[in-house]
């Protein structure tokens, strides 16, 4: 029997402060909240201004990045999705990183558990809302097989993932098509051969 840190080391996000909150910023933040079972809620996320993550490079996040709540949703993983500005993690919020890189999936599939996730609840205290640290959560035993078979299971499961990303990129694409194109089609500005263009182009 191991400790789920033999197979991650957990990064804890960056304190922003109040007012580096900016409703005109253009970089995502990832707070608790955003934090969704699979993936993470990048379109809803508070946001800073590029000033503000000056030197802050090792808060930025990357797609498929796996993100654990640390604070009241205790427990809580999601990916981080394929998205054109790249977020960066506040604090409260783990990214979960593979002790090794053919570790990746066997890591995301055992922190996406329920069994994890009840046991981080578990760890968690706090009288007002649950806290659980990165120490705490790799304490947590887990069972881990030969290195060449988590490859194995990564060879597997890593096109899985994958999809799960480029699908959630695909339907974010198609939302906002949707957004745009349908209140011009009730409208009568555009009409369906013009829609069926627009979309060609946009290669749909």
């Amino acid at each position: 029997e191991s400790t789920f840190g033999e197979l991650a080391d957990i990064q804890n996000g960056y304190a922003f402060k109040s007012k580096d909150w900016s409703e005109e910023g253009n970089i995502p933040v990832v707070k608790i909240g955003n934090v969704k079972p699979m993936l993470v809620d990048v379109e809803s996320c508070s946001r800073v201004d590029s000033q503000t993550v000056v030197g802050l490079e090792r808060f930025r996040l990357s797609s498929g990045n796996a993100l654990v709540g640390m604070t009241g949703y205790v427990g809580e993983v999601g990916l981080v999705p394929k998205v054109d500005e790249l977020p960066y993690l506040n604090q409260r919020v783990g990214r979960l990183i593979a002790q090794s890189p053919s570790d990746y999936s066997f890591m995301v599939i055992m922190a996406r558990r329920e069994a994890f996730k009840e046991e981080v609840e578990r760890l968690g205290t706090g009288s007002a809302q649950a806290n659980v640290s990165a120490s705490s959560i790799k304490s947590i035993k887990v069972i881990l097989p030969p290195c060449d078979l988590k490859q194995k299971f990564g060879e597997i499961i890593n096109p899985f993932i994958d999809r799960i990303l480029t699908s959630a990129a695909e339907i974010e694409v198609l939302s906002e098509l949707r957004d745009t194109l349908l209140p011009k089609l009730i409208s009568g500005e555009l009409r369906i051969p013009d829609a069926e263009k627009f979309l060609e182009e946009a290669g749909i």
